[in-house]
């Protein structure tokens, strides 16, 4: 290995103090934003597709509901009365109408709520449970995870009510459809693989492909507005994060690194911030972090590396330059 002259070693060492502590500041300027603080739980955050408002689920009156956050002042609407138990809000995609699954028919199904007025009208009506609703981009349909046909499949849906159509088959469990942006692809939760992976199935029924591929939980995935990645749940870190895969490449880019539970990302329709519901508070709220950035990906590498390796000395700045650029310096 190369050993620089005391003179360059110590350039070496100015330079990878400045820098660490440039990049160090930079990982905590772009650290997640908590936006809610409520002393009940605050879950499944889905961005309006202006980007003003965030729809998610609170308990506040002792059941779960549908409520509304403005982004400018966090002021706050409750959208759904407390006659059931209702999760998982979709805006349609002209900010009118928010779907939801909810318990208020005295089963789980999925119900539509007009966001100005409040006024509400039941959707599916089967006896099995119909969950996680979202819209289509033209605003024409819903997909959603249903146990009709006797396995956990993805079942779509006029938004004007009418007959369900299945779109994947398997005897494992398909849960957590997301609609890609150009209304093409559905991408969903499955075991199929023996392991929860996300997969991408044609909208219109077809062979699904697997789009992710690991050992640990992928679950939720949320597409980018630009439909170039998705964003889900994995716990691959050891802990429950958020995580982006390019559908251009394999490249899969954690997002959160705070150790605590993170889950259902929703993305904001500029693709600049991702929110999440989050633990890290103590309860569930919901957060903002700004969606992956070369910069954002180097301060994350940094400080791991100088967490592991401890004092600043010629041969850190050595290792944390290869583990950044992945270049070997000889």
């Amino acid at each position: 290995m190369y050993i620089p002259s005391r003179k360059t070693a110590s350039l070496f060492l100015s330079f990878a103090l400045l820098f660490g502590a440039g990049m160090l500041l930079f990982g905590f300027w772009v650290s997640p934003e908590q936006i809610s603080n409520g002393a009940e739980d605050e879950r499944t955050p889905v961005w309006s597709p202006r980007g003003d408002q965030i729809a998610f689920v609170s308990n506040t009156n002792g059941v779960e509901n549908i409520w509304l956050m403005s982004i400018a002042d966090q002021s706050l609407k409750q959208v759904t009365s407390k006659e059931g138990s209702d999760w998982f809000p979709s805006w349609s995609p002209d900010g009118s109408e928010i779907a939801f699954q909810s318990t208020r028919s005295g089963n789980l199904d999925v119900w539509i709520v007009k966001v100005a007025e409040g006024a509400m009208r039941q959707l599916t009506f089967d006896r099995s449970p119909d969950l996680t609703p979202v819209w289509s981009p033209d605003g024409k349909q819903l997909a959603f995870a249903s146990l009709r046909s006797g396995n956990w499949d993805i079942w779509v849906i006029p938004a004007a009510g009418g007959k369900a159509t299945q779109i994947t088959a398997d005897t494992t469990d398909d849960k957590f459809p997301a609609w890609s942006p150009d209304g093409q692809t559905i991408a969903f939760t499955s075991s199929r693989s023996g392991n929860y992976d996300i997969w991408l199935a044609p909208a219109a029924g077809g062979e699904a492909v697997q789009f992710t591929n690991h050992e640990a939980l992928d679950d939720a995935p949320a597409w980018s507005p630009d439909g170039s990645s998705i964003a889900f749940r994995s716990d691959r870190s050891g802990a429950s994060e958020i995580w982006v895969k390019s559908l251009a490449g394999n490249a899969e880019n954690q997002v959160t690194i705070d150790e605590c539970y993170a889950w259902s990302p929703s993305w904001s329709p500029d693709g600049k911030k991702i929110a999440f519901q989050s633990n890290k508070s103590g309860n569930e709220d919901i957060w903002l972090v700004s969606s992956p950035t070369l910069p954002y990906l180097l301060a994350t590498k940094m400080k791991n590396k100088m967490r592991k390796l401890g004092r600043f000395s010629q041969w850190v700045f050595i290792q944390a330059a290869e583990e950044i650029t992945g270049q070997e310096y000889d």
